[in-house]
């Protein structure tokens, strides 16, 4: 199975789903707009010059998961083990496999 159209299926975000503050500089930020965050693909995924191998590991920005529908919406198919969430492939920032 390969997941198609620039969409890669991953294991859902285990974050705490609660914003927290960092504080540099003196200046307070909001911590989900620098920190990255870490999605295990369930699915291999296949786009010109991509290839992501199912275990792969993609990185996305938490202020995206927090704020995409998609990121937020878990979802369940017979053929993939345990829930998934689906990402977009223009808000991965890199990939480790």
């Amino acid at each position: 199975m390969k997941s198609i159209n620039g969409l890669v299926i991953c294991k859902p975000y285990q974050g705490t789903r609660k914003l927290e503050s960092q504080v540099k500089s003196g200046f307070a930020t909001v911590k989900q707009k620098t920190s990255v965050i870490g999605l295990e693909t369930l699915v291999s995924f296949s786009f010109p010059e991509l290839e992501i191998p199912k275990g792969s590991t993609i990185y996305v920005s938490e202020e995206i998961l927090f704020g995409q529908y998609g990121m937020n919406k878990v979802m369940e198919c017979s053929d993939i083990e345990g829930p998934f969430i689906i990402v977009n492939l223009s808000h991965i920032l890199f990939i480790k496999d």
